[in-house]
C-alpha cells in the first residue's frame, strides 16, 4: 500500500494506492488517526487507487470515523471505485463514513466540511 499526503486550504488529502487489507489496515488506521489527533479538521481519503478492501480495512475506516467524530473533525472517502463503493454499502460502513464521487463534490460547503 502506498500512502501520500497533500495539504490543501480545506484540510488534508491522504491518497491510498493498493489493497486495504489485513496487512495494511492497521498502518493506515494509525497514520490517519494520528493526523486527526494532531489537529487536522478536514481529511479527504482518496480511494482512486484502492483496488480491494477487506473486513479489517472496513474496520479501520469505522475506527477512523469514530476518532474524527470524537475530535470534531470531518473525514470522508473520495474517488472510490464502483467495486469498493459496493462493498462499503453492503457491509453497512456507509452509516459511519461519508463517501463522495470526487474531491470537488466533497469540498462543497453543504457537505459539512
Amino acid at each position: 500500500m502506498e500512502i501520500s499526503e497533500k495539504e490543501i486550504a480545506q484540510g488534508r488529502i491522504v491518497t491510498l494506492i493498493g489493497h486495504l487489507d489485513t496487512i495494511t489496515a492497521v498502518e493506515i488506521q494509525k497514520k490517519i488517526i494520528n493526523l486527526i489527533r494532531s489537529g487536522t479538521k478536514a481529511l479527504f481519503i482518496d480511494f482512486n487507487g484502492v483496488e480491494y478492501i477487506s473486513s479489517p480495512g472496513i474496520r479501520a475506516l469505522i475506527l477512523i470515523s469514530k476518532s474524527a467524530k470524537d475530535c470534531s473533525a470531518f473525514v470522508c472517502i473520495v474517488n472510490p471505485s464502483k467495486h469498493v463503493e459496493e462493498i462499503l454499502e453492503m457491509t453497512g460502513a456507509l452509516a459511519f463514513i461519508r463517501i463522495y464521487k470526487d474531491l470537488q463534490t466533497a469540498l462543497q460547503p453543504e457537505n459539512g466540511n
